[in-house]
Parts: C-alpha cells; sequence; structure tokens
C-alpha cells in the first residue's frame, strides 16, 4: 500500500515561492536617496529586527530581522550603497531579511546577464545598493536538530557566490582598539568596539571547524 502524503507535504507542493524580485520590489521610480543627517531607523522584523544607520558619507545594516520579506528593504532598495553590514550573531532572527538581499542580488545579477530588453520594468527590477564590507560570525554545523534550511550556511554560500568575504569581528586584548569604520575631515570618526566573542572562542570555533573537516574527510 502506497503512504499517503502528509498535510504539509501537501501543502508545501501546492504553494510556490516567490521570486526574489516579487519578495524585495523594485522602487516604483528611478533615482538615489540621499543622506546627509546623521540618522537611526529600526525595523520591527518580526522575531528579530533590523536597524540602519547613516552619518553623512557612510551607511550602516546592523541585522536584518527574521522576515524573509526583509522589513529594511523599503528604505535602501532607495539608496546606491550600503557601505557595511553588521550582523550581530549568525541565527534565524537576524539573518532571513539579509539573505532575501542576496538572493536578490544573484538575480538581478542573473537578469543582467540574460539581457532581454531594456524595459522600464526590467531596468527598476535591476536597481538596488551595492554592499560593502560584511562583518559576520558563522560557521555551517556539522549536525542539526530541524530538518530545512540553515541561515547561516545560506548566508555564506550566497556570499561566496556573490564574491563577498565576510570578515569576523572578535575582541582582543585590553585595552580595547577599536575598528575605524569612517572617517572623513570636517565630518569626523565612526568607532566599532567589539564586545563579544573574545578572540579565545574565536580560536576554539576554528579549532572546532577544522576536526569537523577532518572528520568529514576520514
Amino acid at each position: 500500500m502506497t503512504p499517503r502524503p502528509s498535510f504539509l507535504e501537501y501543502v508545501a507542493e501546492s504553494l510556490e515561492a516567490p521570486s526574489p524580485f516579487e519578495l524585495l520590489e523594485p522602487p516604483a521610480s528611478v533615482g538615489f536617496l540621499r543622506l546627509a543627517r546623521p540618522c537611526c531607523y529600526i525595523f520591527p522584523g518580526g522575531l528579530g529586527d533590523a536597524a540602519f544607520f547613516a552619518v553623512n558619507g557612510f551607511t550602516v545594516l546592523v541585522n536584518g530581522g527574521s522576515n524573509p520579506k526583509s522589513s529594511f528593504w523599503k528604505l535602501v532598495r532607495h539608496l546606491d550603497r550600503v557601505d557595511a553590514v553588521l550582523v550581530t550573531h549568525a541565527g534565524a532572527d537576524s539573518l532571513p531579511g539579509l539573505n532575501s538581499l542576496l538572493r536578490r542580488k544573484l538575480a538581478e545579477r542573473d537578469e543582467a546577464a540574460a539581457g532581454g530588453g531594456s524595459g522600464d520594468d526590467r531596468l527598476r527590477r535591476l536597481i538596488s545598493p551595492n554592499l560593502g564590507v560584511v562583518f559576520l560570525n558563522a560557521r555551517v554545523a556539522i549536525s542539526r536538530l530541524v530538518s530545512g534550511e540553515d541561515e547561516a550556511e545560506l548566508a555564506l554560500s550566497l556570499l561566496a557566490r556573490l564574491g563577498i568575504a565576510p570578515l569576523t569581528l572578535n575582541r582582543g586584548p585590553l585595552p580595547a582598539e577599536p575598528t575605524v569604520l569612517f572617517q572623513k575631515m570636517g565630518v569626523g570618526r565612526l568607532d566599532m568596539y567589539v564586545l563579544h566573542p573574545p578572540l579565545c572562542w574565536s580560536k576554539r570555533i576554528q579549532k572546532g571547524i577544522g576536526k569537523e573537516k577532518g572528520h568529514g574527510e576520514g
């Protein structure tokens, strides 16, 4: 007797995932927003929030929120560049919104390579901010308790396909030395101090990755 598919399997087969351009819709008009004054936007993202900070000449996105329909998108789609993306922790409450943006960047690249005319709708689909440095501490899990897509693993894969190498952050020996994110004459300097994780934690993670690779090769 052939087993009947479960209700969840039936629903999953009947649902079609939206395309990156449907999930993160293109702007209604062409043009970029200039942020001249210091500002901060907080975007409630369900179980996790996202934040956007800007000063004259520098922008940073902090986390992506838990909603794949990125809560920050309606603002950043009007910018020509996001200079830094900072992920405070790799999890299901911080990465889904960011991964949707990375998926869209890949879809834009494929769309541009495919050609197919120069209509207004197509050109607007290709509009999104360029991404600068990405700060992310993440590693691929050797085992999982829950099946499905791992957001950290997905983020690393998408970044690699985009040619972006994420930079890890750790707290060095005291006294702490800041990472200079931005410096401009007449505007000032933006420093970032890492409070966690300490350097020894980062070394343990790297050691764990080495053991996992050795285990997989054996």
